[in-house]
């Protein structure tokens, strides 16, 4: 039973090197479906909170110029 029962699913292809490929038969119980969407949604939390850390900084630096110009003028 997958944890995403009920949305809907596309699907996506991916290539990897035959190496890997060999190397991932090697454990035919893994869902590695699963395996990608899991490291998947991990990278875009990744991704969402940097971004949302840089906006921070954006802001920050920004109201900081603010506060320059205002002294200097």
């Amino acid at each position: 039973m997958h944890a995403h029962t009920g949305n809907k699913m596309t699907q996506l292809t991916i290539r990897l090197p035959d190496r890997l490929k060999r190397q991932m038969r090697r454990f035919r119980d893994v869902n590695w479906s699963e395996v990608m969407r899991k490291a998947i949604e991990s990278r875009i939390l990744l991704e969402v909170s940097r971004r949302q850390e840089d906006r921070r900084v954006m802001v920050k630096a920004a109201r900081r110029q603010d506060e320059i110009a205002k002294i200097i003028s």
